[in-house]
């Protein structure tokens, strides 16, 4: 009587899963969800599709130097002079080859420059927001100066100089 006490008291082995098919079906959900957050790209969307596409343009993007002009101020009465030299963005290669090809449109630019700087005063050249200002009436000015001459009617591209970069900006 005891083996029979013996055995009704020992339970009967459950029908369970096998310990290493739990631990191998909890290693792939790990694995589907480290890919599903961290590795998985999404598609671009429209913004970011934008700025690459820009980042492209500006990797091949083209620059032309223009030469350093040393100019007084309208209100400086020879006691202060601005020293500035600027590289221009050119919107295609073919601009470029024009620029270079002849020098009039060269002293047409620095022509245009000297006319717009002597103008300003002191307080035009230096105030917060005086460079991002003078950038935007240099490109107007270029581009209506030398745009049409520049460019051909049926051109996608409507400036031909895109943006300016200050190499040199001194007033003394």
């Amino acid at each position: 009587m005891a083996d029979e006490d013996a055995q009704q008291a020992q339970p009967e082995p459950k029908a369970g899963l096998p310990l290493p098919l739990i631990i191998g079906v909890g290693a792939v959900v790990l694995l589907a969800a480290v890919y599903f957050f961290f590795l998985r790209s999404e598609p671009a969307g429209d913004e970011e599709t934008a700025q690459v596409e820009k980042k492209e343009e500006e990797a091949e993007a083209i620059y032309e130097g223009v030469e350093q002009l040393v100019i007084n101020p309208k209100d400086a009465q020879f006691s202060k002079y601005l020293t500035i030299k600027i590289d221009l963005l050119v919107a295609k290669e073919e601009i470029l080859d024009a620029l270079k090809e002849k020098p009039l449109y060269r002293t047409q630019i620095a022509d245009a420059l000297v006319e717009l700087l002597s103008d300003k005063t002191i307080e035009d050249l230096e105030g917060p927001t005086a460079k991002d200002d003078l950038k935007k009436e240099i490109l107007q000015r270029l581009n209506a100066l030398l745009g049409p001459a520049l460019l051909k009617e049926k051109e996608a591209v409507t400036q031909a100089f895109l943006d300016l970069y200050y190499v040199n900006y001194l007033i003394q």
